[in-house]
């Protein structure tokens, strides 16, 4: 299975992925679910039957439980809006940017919003879905007239794998300090910029810069202490 949006650093096919987290005996848990490229790869092989994954971004787990619950009718409102020409990206970029405010002209709003995540995301360059300070998508145009769309199919065996998993918005702190012992925590996290222009932590404002960094080393080091099996990508 592939994640209906594209995401940058995200783990689908890394070989080392599915044998280092193994077979699950607790819940299996993603604070940084992203697209959940990783998630959907544990689930079809098996290794886990209950999973929590969260994300600070909450449009992002809204779009993940829409997908879960009403796959063919957020296929039908992403094909509805997908832009195939630069101003019709840049008008639904604006309704986006507006935060779904109610007394803003044509808000987006619950499945709507999330159709839109899935047609911005597919239809701005090269898929990276970049926030400013404020909060805004500033992510151009890819310049495809014909942008590609997971197909109805693809949904819903999305939808069906995603039976077993809560979706939770909240910060990765808090998702980590639910975990158990004997759950399985894995966390790829936005990457340390190392270079100008390699920062892959716009989707939200902040970023996840060296303090954060250390801070959720600390608190997984503190997790696993309590009988949490945690697994860490960067």
């Amino acid at each position: 299975m592939s994640p209906l949006l594209k995401w940058p650093g995200g783990k689908t096919d890394h070989p080392g992925i599915i044998p280092a987290i193994g077979v699950v005996t607790g819940a299996y848990r993603e604070p940084f679910v992203g697209a959940g490229g990783s998630l959907l790869a544990v689930l079809a092989a098996g290794c886990a039957t209950v999973a929590v994954c969260s994300d600070a971004n909450r449009d992002l787990i809204a779009m993940h439980n829409e997908a879960r619950h009403r796959p063919r009718e957020l296929y039908a409102a992403v094909l509805d809006l997908l832009p195939r020409t630069g101003p019709d990206y840049y008008a639904l970029r604006a309704r986006w940017n507006s935060g779904g405010v109610v007394n803003v002209p044509e808000p987006l709003v619950g499945l709507e919003r999330a159709a839109a995540m899935v047609a911005l995301n597919r239809s701005c360059f090269n898929g990276l879905f970049r926030v400013n300070r404020h909060g805004d998508l500033n992510a151009a145009w890819g310049h495809n007239p014909a942008p590609f769309v997971p197909t109805v199919e693809q949904f819903i065996v999305t939808s069906e794998a995603l039976a077993c998993v809560t979706f939770r918005a909240e910060p990765w702190q808090d998702a980590l300090a639910r975990a158990n012992a004997g759950d399985t925590v894995y966390l790829d996290p936005p990457y340390l910029e190392l270079r100008e222009g390699s920062d892959f932590a716009g989707y939200m404002p902040g970023g996840f810069g060296l303090a954060e960094h250390e801070a959720l080393a600390a608190a997984c080091w503190a997790a696993s202490t309590r009988g949490v099996r945690v697994l860490l990508s960067n």
